[in-house]
C-alpha cells in the first residue's frame, strides 16, 4: 500500500540521532507555502549536523523554517528548540501545555527529578539502582534549550493549526505525556501521531500533574482512553515520532491493547503469588532485560498496577519503611 495521497504533499521525514534505546527521532519538514517543521530533536551536536544536512538537501537551513511545531515536552522532540531559536528568526508553535517546558526548563525538569526521586521511593528501587538514573536525569538539561519566550506562540490543546498548506485538526493524546498533541487531517486521511501512535506500546512517563501538584498522571490508563479515539478515526498514513510511517493504525492499536492486557495479567498473576512491590515486580517480569532496560519495564510496570486499582483487583497501601505494598483486593 502506497504512503502517498493525492490531497496532501507528504510530510518529508527527518530521522535525527538520539543516544536512546529507540535509535532515532523523527522531524517532518513541510516545504510549501512555506519551510514548516514539526519536532526538532535533541541538542547534541548529531542532531544538529543531521538536522542541518536534512534541510541542506531541500536547499534550507534553519534561517528558512517559518514554523517549529513543538508535539510535547520531551528532550528527543524539543530539545533543539532554544538553538533554532537562538540562530533564526523561526517562531517556535507549542501547546499551553508544553510552554512552561519551553521557557522554564530548569525548574521544570528539576521539579521532575525530584518527583521521580520520590515515587523511585515508593516503588522499592534500591538506593544503588536509582542513583545512576538519576545522575543521568540531571544531565538531560545538557541536551536540552530553553526558549526565549518572546519567541513562542502558543496554541491550545484542542483546535486548529495550518500548516503544509492545510488546516489541522489538534488532537489531544495524553498517556505516554500529559503534555502531547497529534495533528490530523481528515481530508487527506493524514494524522502525525507523535509518541501517541507507534509500533510498539509507547512509555508511559512517570510525571507529576500539570501546575506543579504532588498527584501522580495515570499515564497508561489515559493512553488506552487515548487509543479509543484515535481508532475512531479515519486514517490511512499515520507518521510517527520514532519509526517509518505506516497505514493499518488499527491493527497497530489492537496489538498494542493486546500487548497490554496480557502483561496487565502477568502483573496480577505475581501479586497474588505475593510478589508486592513495583521494584521486585519489575525483576521479575524483566528478568530477561538488562538493568537499563528494566527502568523502563518499572515505569511501564507502574501503569499495569494503576490498571488493576482501577478495576480494583488489587488494593495499595504504603509500608512503615515507605513504600507502596500491593496485594489482592479480596
Amino acid at each position: 500500500m502506497t504512503l502517498m495521497n493525492p490531497y496532501l504533499d507528504p510530510p518529508l521525514r527527518i530521522e535525527l540521532p538520539t543516544p536512546f534505546s529507540m535509535g532515532t527521532v523523527n522531524a517532518y519538514l513541510f516545504l510549501e507555502p512555506e519551510p514548516v517543521l514539526v519536532d526538532c530533536g535533541m541538542s547534541t551536536a548529531a542532531n544538529k549536523e543531521a538536522l542541518t544536512a536534512a534541510l541542506g538537501e531541500h536547499q534550507l537551513t534553519i534561517q528558512d523554517l517559518k514554523k517549529l511545531i513543538i508535539t510535547h515536552a520531551h528532550v528527543d522532540h524539543a530539545g533543539a528548540a532554544g538553538w533554532i531559536a537562538d540562530n533564526s528568526d523561526t517562531e517556535i508553535w507549542v501547546s499551553n501545555l508544553v510552554y512552561p517546558w519551553v521557557v522554564d526548563l530548569e525548574s521544570m525538569w528539576v521539579s521532575r527529578i525530584n518527583f521521580i526521586e520520590n515515587i523511585l521511593k515508593l516503588g522499592g528501587l534500591p538506593p544503588e539502582r536509582a542513583a545512576p538514573y538519576l545522575a543521568y536525569m540531571r544531565q538531560i538539561d545538557q541536551i536540552w534549550e530553553a526558549v526565549p519566550a518572546d519567541r513562542v506562540v502558543r496554541f491550545p490543546i484542542e483546535g486548529e493549526l495550518t500548516f503544509g498548506g492545510r488546516t489541522w485538526q489538534t488532537l489531544y493524546a495524553p498517556g505516554h505525556t500529559q503534555t502531547q498533541s497529534c495533528f490530523y487531517h481528515a481530508d487527506s486521511k493524514v494524522l502525525i501521531s507523535a509518541d501517541m501512535l507507534l509500533p510498539i506500546v509507547p512509555l508511559p512517563v512517570i510525571e507529576q500533574l500539570v501546575g506543579g501538584r504532588d498527584d501522580r498522571v495515570l499515564g497508561l490508563p489515559q493512553y488506552l482512553i487515548s487509543m479509543e479515539r484515535f481508532a475512531s478515526l479515519d486514517v490511512d498514513t499515520v507518521y510517527p515520532g520514532h519509526g517509518a510511517p505506516f497505514t493499518e493504525h488499527r491493527a497497530i492499536i489492537d496489538q498494542q491493547r493486546a500487548r497490554i492486557a496480557a502483561r496487565r495479567s502477568e502483573c496480577l498473576r505475581l501479586v497474588q503469588d505475593g510478589v508486592d512491590s513495583v521494584h521486585a515486580l519489575t525483576e521479575t517480569m524483566y528478568s530477561h532485560y538488562p538493568a537499563v532496560a528494566r527502568m523502563t519495564g518499572f515505569s511501564m510496570m507502574i501503569g499495569y498496577l494503576d490498571l488493576l486499582l482501577e478495576d480494583r483487583s488489587i488494593k495499595r497501601e504504603i509500608t512503615s519503611d515507605g513504600r507502596w505494598r500491593f496485594f489482592i483486593n479480596k
